[in-house]
């Protein structure tokens, strides 16, 4: 009898946990449906309890993700050493993380560059609904490159 396969759990992770975070998580859940991945997403600086921003629904609703029932949760040690990959928005992010856990270094990547270059995603908080639909296109390409990627290792494992 063969062991069930390790569920993959991908850790995003932003300022606040109200807009990039919880879009990136969203749009992951969904290009990963029916997959062996469990996608959670934290903020450094989060209020714990928090809605998405309002915004960031808007965008998200427009490319087919609902996160109109998130609630925005701080990330913490034990989360970052649990995650088999961890996304952040910016390099401050990373800086941060590997302060609160410095073994979980060599799987934090930046999203917007995904899987080796270095490129930020801004936060878009308090600024248009444009520079969030934005943000949601960028969010999306750097997830399509990750779900290309846990696609090919998934096979690999078959």
């Amino acid at each position: 009898m063969t062991e069930p396969r390790k569920e993959f759990k991908i850790l995003v992770v932003c300022t606040g946990n109200s807009c990039r975070s919880p879009l990136a998580a969203a749009l992951l859940r969904l290009e990963l449906a029916g997959l062996a991945v469990k996608v959670e997403s934290a903020g450094i600086a989060a209020q714990p309890g928090a809605p998405a921003a309002a915004l960031a629904q808007q965008a998200g609703a427009e490319l087919g993700v609902d996160i109109s029932n998130h609630q925005a949760q701080a990330v913490d040690p034990e989360m970052l050493n649990r995650a088999d990959l961890i996304l952040v928005m910016e390099s401050g992010h990373r800086d941060r993380l590997i302060q609160l856990a410095p073994a979980a270094g060599p799987k934090i990547k930046l999203l917007g560059g995904y899987p080796d270059r270095e490129i930020e995603i801004a936060d878009p908080l308090g600024k248009s609904i444009e520079f969030y639909r934005q943000t949601a296109l960028l969010l999306k390409a750097g997830v399509l490159r990750v779900v290309r990627e846990i696609r090919a290792r998934m096979q690999q494992d078959l």
